[in-house]
C-alpha cells in the first residue's frame, strides 16, 4: 500500500471522527447572526409551503425592515435543498457538507492531510465567536464546490469543474468569478467551448430570473441599505477578509500568495485568478465574511505547493544517466 493511500485513509478517519464529534457535542446556539435568521425563516417557510421569496421577505423584515435591493436576497438553491432535511437537523447537514469537503480535498489534493484542515476550518465557523449560529451562511456551503472545481480542473476534468463552478454560482453570486474564469480558460484553450458559453448564458439567465422573482418584494424607499463600510479602514478590511477564521490575519496573506504561486505553476491563473482576487473588493466594500469563500482554497493550494516542492521531489525516482559509448568502453 502506497504512502499516499495511507495518508488518505488516515485523513479520512480524522475527517469523519471530527464530523461525528461536532454533531454529538452540538448545542443549538441561543442567538443567531442577523442574516442567519433570514435563512432559517426561509427554510421553515418552504417547508410550510409558503415559498422561498415570501418567507425570506418575512425574515428580512423582522431583522432589517423592507428589502431594499435584489443583492440583499440570496439565491434559493441552498435553502430549498435544506428544506428537505428534517426540522432542526440543519447543523447535521452542515457537518456532512464539511466532512464531504474534507474527503474530496483529501482525495484530489497532492497533500491529503489538507482535507482534515478544511473540515476543521468549516466546523469551527458553524458558530460565531459571540456564540451566534452562522452555519446557514451560503458562503460556507460554497467551499466544497470551489475546491472541487479547482482540483478537478487541475486534473483535466473540465466539464466536472465547469459544473461545480456553475453550482457554486447557484449557491452564492460570487461564484460567477470562478465560473467565468473556468469558462474563459476553457474557451482560450479551445476545449468544450459550447459548454463554457452555455454555462455563462445559463448563469446570466438564472440571475435574471432571480431578480425578477425578488422584485415584487423590494421597497428601496423604505428599506435600509447595508453600508459598504462598517467602520474599518481599507487595509484592515482586507486583512480581516484574508484572515477570516484564522487567528493571525497575516497568515491569510501568505496563503493567498501561495495560491497565486500554485495557479501560476499549474497554468490556471486565468481560470481561478479572478476568484482569488475577490478579497481586493473589500478594500472599498467591507465584507470580511467573504473571506470564507477564498481562505480554504488558498490553504489547500498553498500546502499543495509546499508538498510538490519538497515531498514529491524527494519521492520521485532518479532518472538513470546514460553515459556516451566512448565513456562506457562500448565499441
Amino acid at each position: 500500500m502506497s504512502q499516499r493511500v495511507l495518508l488518505q485513509a488516515a485523513s479520512a478517519v480524522v475527517i469523519v471522527v471530527t464530523g461525528v464529534v461536532f454533531v454529538s457535542s452540538f448545542t443549538a446556539p441561543a442567538t443567531e447572526v442577523l442574516d442567519h435568521h433570514n435563512y432559517r425563516v426561509a427554510i421553515e417557510g418552504i417547508r410550510e409551503g409558503q415559498g422561498y421569496y415570501p418567507s425570506y421577505d418575512i425574515g428580512f423584515r423582522e431583522v432589517y425592515g423592507p428589502i431594499p435591493a435584489a443583492r440583499d436576497v440570496r439565491f434559493p438553491t441552498l435553502y430549498m435543498a435544506l428544506s428537505w432535511t428534517p426540522e432542526g437537523s440543519e447543523h447535521v447537514a452542515f457537518a456532512i457538507m464539511a466532512v464531504i469537503s474534507g474527503l474530496v480535498t483529501a482525495a484530489l489534493a497532492k497533500a491529503p492531510p489538507t482535507g482534515a484542515v478544511v473540515t476543521l476550518y468549516l466546523l469551527t465557523l458553524a458558530v460565531a465567536d459571540n456564540g451566534s449560529a452562522q452555519f446557514l451562511y451560503a458562503e460556507l456551503w460554497l467551499v466544497p464546490l470551489v475546491i472541487g472545481a479547482v482540483l478537478a480542473l487541475d486534473r483535466g476534468h473540465d466539464l466536472v469543474a465547469l459544473g461545480l463552478a456553475a453550482l457554486a454560482f447557484a449557491v452564492r453570486e460570487q461564484g460567477i468569478l470562478l465560473l467565468g474564469g473556468i469558462a474563459t480558460h476553457m474557451w482560450v484553450s479551445h476545449r468544450h467551448r459550447r459548454f463554457a458559453a452555455g454555462a455563462l448564458i445559463a448563469a446570466v439567465a438564472g440571475y435574471a430570473i432571480h431578480v425578477s422573482a425578488v422584485r415584487p418584494f423590494l421597497d428601496p424607499e423604505n428599506g435600509v441599505h447595508t453600508p459598504l463600510h462598517l467602520g474599518w479602514g481599507p487595509v484592515d478590511s482586507f486583512l480581516r477578509t484574508l484572515g477570516f477564521g484564522l487567528d493571525m490575519p497575516w497568515l491569510g496573506v501568505l496563503f493567498l500568495l501561495g495560491a497565486v504561486v500554485w495557479s501560476y505553476r499549474h497554468r490556471l491563473m486565468l481560470a481561478i485568478g479572478p476568484f482569488l482576487a475577490m478579497p481586493l473588493v473589500t478594500l472599498w466594500a467591507n465584507r470580511p465574511y467573504w473571506g470564507v469563500m477564498v481562505v480554504p482554497l488558498a490553504i489547500v493550494l498553498t500546502i499543495d505547493s509546499i508538498w510538490e516542492a519538497f515531498f514529491e521531489r524527494e519521492q520521485s525516482p532518479a532518472q538513470p544517466s546514460i553515459a556516451p559509448a566512448s565513456q562506457t568502453g562500448a565499441t
